[in-house]
């Protein structure tokens, strides 16, 4: 019974740390990891955030072998870790080891071994004394986790997409939402404008209030090393208000204080934005208290008192000043009149 308890006990050893550099044995460093970063996404038209997400899921794989064992005593390793046996006897010595992953069957040790299948795997092992005594089957368990987490960039405020340029409004702020199916993530870090990265702990980051260029990095890295490509995603802040004008395509007559427009004057609206581009135009005609879409110009036969209020809203929200004009229309030519004036 010794014997096989000293055999159990260094193989179990040699497996649990199993990380190599150069020939060494490398001790398993146990780390939890925080709780991954969470949000909320959805997709509409050329829109993102509750629109177009920006997602990192390319990995730059993990640099060194590494293993982990989570608090719940799961362990997890990456193929770049090789697994070693070696057993002990103190009578009749050693004979041979032999061992088997998941299903398969029992085969001689030569020599240390990696996994290199994504997933959960068993390794039985068990060594055989020149006497013949069999040791009692030893079960190691453990995940292979080649792949990095997946982090996704989520704006509060959708991000619109324009002529190959991402835009956001002024004062929007970003979040991460940040999933692994392995050993779960370690750390999240990103800069806005700035090359020194930050951890992420799951707050709000306010992009700016003024119209600029955002560039915003971040990767994510789970407990095995295995890291994402730096994400770089550049968003241009857009502060500034659009400006619209009506354009009558007939000169309007003052007289009296007072405007005149011929019936088949065509009223257009014109707006203009330098930033993330007109998103819609609307008006109101007369003593309408709703808004509505303005599509085509406007004409007005009725021969009374008009009035056209707009306003321009451009691709992030940004809403022009209104702009009124107040005219009468007039199609009916005056009447002159002839009287004879008698004279004595």
């Amino acid at each position: 019974m010794k014997r096989a308890w000293s055999l159990s006990l260094i193989v179990a050893a040699f497996v649990a740390f199993s990380a190599y550099a150069q020939s060494d044995i490398m001790e398993e460093d146990t780390l939890e990891g925080p709780a991954p970063a969470t949000g909320t996404s959805g997709e509409t038209g050329t829109e993102s955030g509750p629109g177009v997400q920006v997602t990192n899921g390319n990995s730059s794989g993990a640099t060194q072998a590494v293993t982990w064992t989570d608090t719940n005593g799961i362990n997890f390793a990456n193929s770049k870790v090789r697994f070693v046996l070696e057993a002990k006897d103190a009578i009749s010595e050693v004979d041979f080891i032999e061992y088997k992953v998941n299903e398969g069957p029992f085969g001689r040790y030569t020599g240390p071994f990696s996994l290199n299948q994504e997933g959960p795997h068993t390794i039985v092992y068990r060594s055989v004394d020149k006497a013949g005594n069999r040791e009692a089957d030893q079960v190691y368990n453990v995940t292979i986790d080649n792949k990095a987490p997946v982090i996704t960039l989520l704006p509060a405020r959708a991000f619109t997409l324009r002529n190959g340029r991402h835009y956001s409004s002024a004062g929007n702020t970003i979040s991460f939402r940040v999933s692994d199916e392995g050993s779960g993530v370690k750390v999240v870090s990103y800069g806005v404008n700035s090359d020194q990265l930050q951890n992420y702990s799951n707050e709000l980051i306010s992009l700016s209030n003024e119209s600029s260029a955002q560039l915003i990095r971040f990767y994510a890295e789970d407990n095995l090393g295995n890291k994402t490509t730096d994400g770089n995603f550049v968003v241009n802040v857009d502060a500034d208000k659009p400006s619209v004008r009506i354009v009558p395509s007939n000169n309007l007559v003052e007289a009296g204080g007072r405007k005149y427009a011929r019936k088949n004057t065509a009223f257009v609206i014109e707006a203009e934005d330098k930033g993330s581009g007109i998103e819609q135009i609307q008006v109101k005609i007369d003593n309408s208290q709703e808004w509505q879409v303005y599509s085509e110009p406007l004409y007005f036969s009725k021969e009374e008192e008009h009035t056209i209020v707009a306003r321009a809203v451009d691709a992030v929200g940004n809403e022009s000043a209104e702009v009124n004009l107040t005219f009468t229309t007039d199609d009916y030519p005056p009447r002159t009149e002839l009287k004879a004036e008698i004279t004595e």
